[in-house]
């Protein structure tokens, strides 16, 4: 296993099952500015962890975008 990659990571044979499943991204909007895989595998990491959102490691995208929340908690409009 590298050292850039923690236990809860998908295997690629895990990842082309799931990515599959995801929903497009959107068109007309702005480009998504984190891989749609490492937001699966912060979420994986954060389940199996247990550690709060805003203690992911720095190499995984940010908690809010993992959430899908806004600054204020709530879903995006």
């Amino acid at each position: 296993m590298s050292p850039d990659r923690y236990p809860s990571d998908l295997t690629d044979a895990q990842w082309e099952l799931i990515e599959p499943l995801l929903p497009g991204p959107n068109t007309g909007g702005r480009p998504e500015k984190h891989p749609r895989r490492g937001i699966v595998n912060a979420i994986l990491y954060v389940v199996r962890s247990g550690c709060p959102w805003r203690c992911l490691p720095t190499d995984l995208p940010p908690g809010r975008p993992c959430t899908g929340t806004s600054s204020n908690g709530r879903p995006p409009a």
